[in-house]
């Protein structure tokens, strides 16, 4: 066979960035405009021969006169574990096609990864923690459990990998290891039934950047790696009521101090969300104290704090409706929209039209957005014996509004997600709707189960983690005794 899909023809830049060449020769586009020395190139021609078993690769002398030996790794080949599978009679080289399937399919134009190239920058250990988590994904979008399997092995090598590698002190600080732990905490948020693992590797992540210190992210591609990985430390700080180094000004100012204008609006709404965790730990020190002054003490500033944030939401929207113009457009319902049942007339929608945005940064900032102010809101609606507080209906009201405008955006997410270009932002953003409309409303309670369920079984992305989403609950509050003797 001449040219067997999935070859790839790519120069070694190019394959090792995980972008799309696009083998122009001596120099292709991509290097040049990156400004990398391009060259390297794999043999032009591949002769693959098939007779029923693997055989190792052939090829002509002239093809070896002119190129080094291809390592045999690369040679790779697989043979599917399905009889009954079409992939199973066919022979591919695996791990490219494992990879570049993973980029075009999950992580095309998101967050969660990012491709920043520097030259020097040694990916050898993220490489591979990526590529198992590739295999998986792969497997499991083509409901192969051998591949998935073979992805959780690859997975155990990885971790032992990245054990070592954090036990040597001249690799735990570098950016290979925080790509690393952030490939590894994906994996367990796609493929894990528990939130043990991405939660572990957040905090283990959140620790490194500890020991680094906010000095360590002025370039890139280190402070890209810190912007991608702010959301997931943030996410598990709240789960666990715990707080977290990224609400410190230092982490928020010194990593752009040298470049101000890299840092876009979406961060600043990161900012706030970073404070958000200290907020559920002074209310669990709140109901765990037993003396009623000092609970009262706390609670005031408690409701001070959060008056706070909520004030600062509200500018950063402002600002936000002012610099992004038409932002988005808005579009009918669909059939499967939720609906309020009336005895005496045809159902009505609980919303009639759904936002659609120009970009997918967008629309995550603005289910973010709504998600922190539902979050607030929740901690308020605990302290209405205040004066100076909202009545509870009005909080209601407004945590009811903000629930419903994360589910008119949750089609636009379904969307991207179908054309593989979803992210995990929307996940946190659909938990908070729930708390916020899921609750009182049961059809908007049954439907947002529905949107998760597809989001978990593959139907528009294949993440785990929104299988059990909603019965994340806080930890039970600590009591004031054991906090005292542990402090």
């Amino acid at each position: 066979m001449v040219g067997v899909a999935g070859r790839s023809k790519a120069c070694k830049n190019c394959t090792k960035r995980r972008v799309k060449c696009d083998e122009t020769r001596p120099i292709c586009k991509r290097c040049l405009k990156a400004k990398l020395t391009c060259g390297d190139w794999p043999p032009s021609l591949t002769v693959i021969q098939f007779e029923g078993h693997t055989k190792r690769q052939q090829q002509t002398p002239e093809l070896k006169q002119k190129s080094p030996m291809v390592e045999e790794s690369a040679l790779e080949v697989t043979r599917f574990s399905d009889p009954l599978s079409p992939w199973s009679r066919i022979m591919i080289p695996s791990d490219d096609i494992f990879v570049n399937y993973t980029w075009a399919h999950l992580l095309r134009s998101s967050d969660q990864m990012d491709q920043t190239v520097v030259p020097g920058v040694d990916r050898t250990l993220s490489d591979q923690c990526f590529l198992a988590l590739a295999t998986s994904y792969f497997g499991n979008e083509h409901c192969e459990q051998g591949l998935v399997q073979r992805g959780f092995r690859r997975y155990s090598s990885a971790l032992k990998g990245l054990h070592e590698a954090l036990c040597d002190v001249s690799k735990s600080k570098t950016y290979d290891v925080l790509e690393s732990v952030i490939v590894m905490a994906l994996f367990e948020m796609l493929m894990s039934d528990s939130s043990d693992g991405w939660i572990a590797h957040s905090l283990g992540l959140e620790r490194l950047m500890e020991l680094r210190g906010p000095e360590s992210f002025r370039k890139l591609p280190d402070r890209a790696i810190l912007q991608t990985s702010r959301p997931t430390v943030i996410f598990a700080a709240i789960v666990l009521h715990k707080s977290t180094i990224l609400s410190n000004t230092r982490w928020k100012t010194i990593p752009w101090d040298e470049n101000p204008s890299q840092k876009d609006p979406f961060q600043y709404l990161v900012d706030i969300l970073a404070d958000c965790p200290q907020l559920l730990v002074l209310k669990d020190h709140m109901y765990a104290s037993k003396a009623t002054e000092e609970a009262q003490t706390l609670a005031s500033e408690l409701e001070e704090h959060t008056q706070t944030l909520l004030a600062q939401l509200e500018i950063w929207k402002a600002s936000w409706d002012a610099s992004q113009g038409d932002y988005y457009s808005e579009t009918p319902v669909t059939s499967s929209a939720p609906s309020l049942l009336s005895p005496n007339g045809p159902p009505i929608p609980f919303w009639t039209t759904n936002y659609q945005y120009n970009t997918l940064r967008q629309a995550n900032a603005m289910a973010m957005y709504n998600a922190a102010i539902i979050l607030l809101l929740k901690i308020l609606q605990e302290l209405t014996y205040s004066c100076t507080l909202p009545s509870t209906a009005q909080l209601l009201d407004r945590m009811y509004t903000a629930g419903i405008e994360i589910c008119r955006s949750a089609e636009y997410h379904l969307q991207v997600m179908r054309e593989g270009a979803g992210s995990f932002y929307i996940l946190f953003p659909l938990r908070m709707a729930w708390d916020a409309v899921g609750k009182v409303e049961p059809a908007i309670g049954v439907w947002l189960t529905d949107v998760l369920q597809q989001v978990q079984s593959g139907a528009v992305g294949r993440w785990a983690i929104a299988g059990y989403l909603l019965n994340i609950n806080a930890p039970a509050p600590e009591p004031e005794q054991e906090r005292i003797t542990e402090s």
